[in-house]
């Protein structure tokens, strides 16, 4: 049995979540150290009067590890045990209190310092996702333009259809379909990897959270009920990977009535389904045909959980695209989350003899990671950007970047002729209002 990748997600999972355990693991340790303090200090087991107090390394290291609450937990765990020993101690109650009061102002720096990284990290894997879903996407994309225009109409001359442009049929039908996987959508698709890659007997089976339905929503030839107890569609489930059979595993015990089975997630892990194949064309098993139909499926998962996503701004912008309507809605989320930088920006350009080859030009200059929308409101055209990773500083940049190009190139003053520019930053308000707040703005340039 063999796997192929369907996805790789990049960067390491940093965050550790505050559990039961941690609580266990803090009163735990800090008897450990404790019994080890009385076992090798006897006379002084807190350390008192020695040049350095050893004993409040337990809670040092839980603020570390968990932050404030384990931390806290372990002072009190020393607390109480410094309390049944403060009579042979000797100590003074003002001399107690210093004591206690210096470790447990240790303790509370050690957890700032974890709660601080621990922000510093997630944003950064915040980062490191959105980038990663996004590289994602766009090389499922134009790894199905290639296989559309170098190899599709190269060698199937005879299907004259391009794969986009049957992508953008099944898009059209999910729009029509209220945005959901229906019969006929699942059917459709199945289509698709029949002329794409001559599958003969396929099953789609549509799935909530990583749960598979046990009844398949559309089905390719004569199709029998799916076995969840069958090693290939278990390890496929498991792995959450493309998974086929090999010449070399026929004479071995473990088989499978299956030759392939394709998870469908999207680029954020989300299970929408699992697309069984049955049979197949023996030339057209081959290590590519598999590589190309887990491109197709996580593409057509992509662009359903992308249709899905888009639907609530689009409803009260309707000519919003779906990919920029999508990633406002997730930057939206990703901001709410962790405080990740992300701007909108609004170029009105103002009627001028030049206005749309101005504009051609500017699309084409544009940065690679923006994404933009036109809009036409009262003779003025609006390029709304929205600029993913863009601070304060890198805006202003940005904006500076503009002005030179348009003066040196148009002899325009960017910002102040008839080409004017606002902006916000997503943490400044709700996204509906700041794009109203843009296309008024445009009155007051």
């Amino acid at each position: 049995m063999f796997n192929v990748k369907a996805k790789v997600r990049a960067g390491i999972k940093f965050r550790r979540e505050f559990a039961y355990w941690s609580i266990v693991e803090s009163i735990i340790l800090t008897l450990v150290v404790i019994i080890i303090a009385e076992i090798a200090h006897p006379r002084d087991p807190f350390f008192i009067q020695t040049p350095f107090p050893w004993i409040w390394f337990a809670p040092v290291m839980m603020a570390l590890a968990y932050g404030f609450v384990p931390g806290l937990i372990s002072v009190i765990v020393i607390a109480l045990f410094f309390d049944l020993q403060s009579a042979e101690t000797g100590l003074s109650t003002t001399g107690e209190r210093l004591y206690l009061l210096g470790g447990f102002l240790i303790t509370i720096l050690c957890a700032e310092f974890h709660t601080l990284w621990r922000k510093r990290i997630r944003r950064a894997q915040q980062y490191s996702e959105y980038a990663n879903d996004n590289l994602e996407s766009l090389s499922k994309a134009y790894y199905a333009t290639v296989i559309s225009h170098d190899k599709l109409e190269r060698y199937l001359i005879n299907k004259p259809a391009t794969l986009r442009g049957a992508f953008h049929e099944l898009k059209v039908l999910l729009d029509s379909e209220d945005r959901k996987i229906t019969p006929k959508l699942a059917e459709n698709f199945l289509s698709l990897l029949a002329y794409y890659c001559s599958v003969e007997v396929a099953s789609f089976y549509p799935a909530k959270g990583r749960k598979v339905q046990t009844q398949a929503i559309a089905t390719l030839g004569k199709t029998s009920p799916l076995n969840f107890k069958d090693p290939l569609i278990k390890q496929a489930c498991e792995e959450e990977e493309i998974l086929y059979f090999d010449i070399h595993t026929l004479a071995e015990e473990t088989q499978s009535q299956y030759l392939l089975a394709v998870p469908m997630k999207n680029s954020e892990g989300q299970w929408l389904g699992l697309i069984v194949v049955e049979s197949i064309p023996f030339v057209a098993y081959t290590y590519e045909t598999f590589q190309i139909m887990a491109i197709l499926v996580g593409y057509f998962a992509n662009t359903v959980t992308q249709t899905q996503r888009s639907y609530p701004m689009q409803q009260k912008f309707p000519d919003m695209p779906d990919k920029f309507a999508y990633e406002f809605d997730k930057l939206k989320q990703i901001q709410l989350s962790v405080n990740i930088d992300a701007t909108l920006m609004a170029i009105y350009f103002l009627p001028q003899a030049r206005r749309e080859m101005l504009i051609d030009e500017y699309m084409l200059i544009k940065r690679g990671t923006d994404y933009t929308w036109q809009v036409t409101k009262d003779n003025t055209i609006i390029v709304f950007m929205l600029m993913p990773f863009t601070p304060r500083l890198g805006l202003q940049g940005y904006i500076a970047r503009l002005d030179s190009w348009f003066s040196e190139k148009h002899g325009i003053a960017f910002g102040r002729d008839t080409v004017k520019y606002n902006y916000h930053h997503l943490s400044e308000n709700k996204p509906e209002a700041l794009l109203l707040q843009l296309m008024d703005a445009c009155y007051e340039s």
